[in-house]
């Protein structure tokens, strides 16, 4: 059963904010998985430089023991938030 989406509305509109989002894969048991991690910053520079910092890098996530296809990427599993 997948998650349930809802459309949700702007409630402040005084910033902008730019968006990094960052794809991963990860393989339990031989079959391969995937998610996205997202980092909001004020300005789109900030973005860039956080995207560029781990582009191509290696990083570890966790997975739900029973539902493998959840995950989430968390910068405090990574050593130091640095590539691995």
């Amino acid at each position: 059963m997948g998650w349930d989406r809802r459309t949700a509305g702007l409630t402040d509109e005084r910033f902008e904010y730019a968006t990094a989002k960052l794809a991963y894969t990860y393989v339990v048991d031989g079959r391969y998985y995937s998610g996205y991690h997202t980092e909001w910053f004020r300005f789109a520079q900030d973005a860039w430089d956080y995207v560029n910092a781990w582009k191509g890098g290696k990083v570890r996530v966790r997975y739900h023991p029973r539902k493998t296809e959840v995950s989430v990427w968390r910068e405090q599993d990574q050593g130091g938030g640095l590539p691995l």
